[in-house]
């Protein structure tokens, strides 16, 4: 199997053990595997690090995907949200946690889209193994569209066990995994300190 897909089967919801209940899981998760292996060999070609549509002009797509030179080529936790939700029948949270948080923000109103961070989309091929991607949060609505779509978040993830002194300079939202959840952390810069203390904050909005 391929990294992306790994990663999915290396996640509790494909792990293995000798009970009768992991048996029936186990066959549920070879079911789901074949599920997902031929949604994507019937819908998508693969393409290096990208799935890319068959078919282009699915009107669904505009919520998915990064434009390249190659056409619109999607991630695989984008292929496979987009195979969860037309069988429903996953147990998200045992997914891993970066699939996670991918299928958490969708299923809470928005959009998570894959930029490229060192060039023009319209510039990048996906056969290019240097391209690095950052995703951006948008706010998922009926007529998105990807053009005039308001940005709201640069997405930077890392472990619980990581610095992130390099994010003082920065606003988005971090997201830290730990072992077994993940929290999100939005990321502000301070100009200047204040010392006044809010209102709501006093104990009966007693001045000390």
């Amino acid at each position: 199997m391929r990294n992306e897909e790994q990663r999915i089967k290396n996640s509790s919801i494909c792990k293995r053990t000798g009970t009768k209940r992991a048996k029936a899981n186990e066959e549920d998760s070879m079911a789901t595997e074949a599920c997902l292996a031929k949604f994507i060999n019937d819908n998508f070609v693969k393409l290096e690090q990208f799935y890319k549509p068959k078919n282009q002009s699915l009107n669904e797509y505009r919520h998915f995907g990064i434009k390249t030179k190659d056409g619109l080529l999607l991630s695989f936790e984008e292929v496979f949200y987009i195979f969860y939700c037309s069988q429903k029948t996953l147990d998200i949270e045992k997914l891993d946690l970066k699939t996670r948080i991918y299928f958490d923000l969708k299923n809470s109103g928005f959009n998570v889209l894959s930029h490229a961070a060192t060039a023009k989309a319209d510039n990048i091929s996906s056969k290019d193994a240097s391209i690095i991607l950052e995703q951006k949060l948008y706010k998922k609505t009926k007529h998105f569209n990807k053009k005039s779509a308001e940005l709201l978040k640069t997405i930077e993830y890392a472990s619980k066990y990581d610095k992130i002194e390099h994010l003082q300079e920065k606003e988005g939202l971090l997201a830290i995994t730990g072992d077994k959840d993940y929290c999100l952390i939005d990321v502000k810069k301070i100009e200047a300190l204040s010392f006044e203390i809010n209102d709501r904050l006093r104990k009966n909005n007693l001045r000390m």
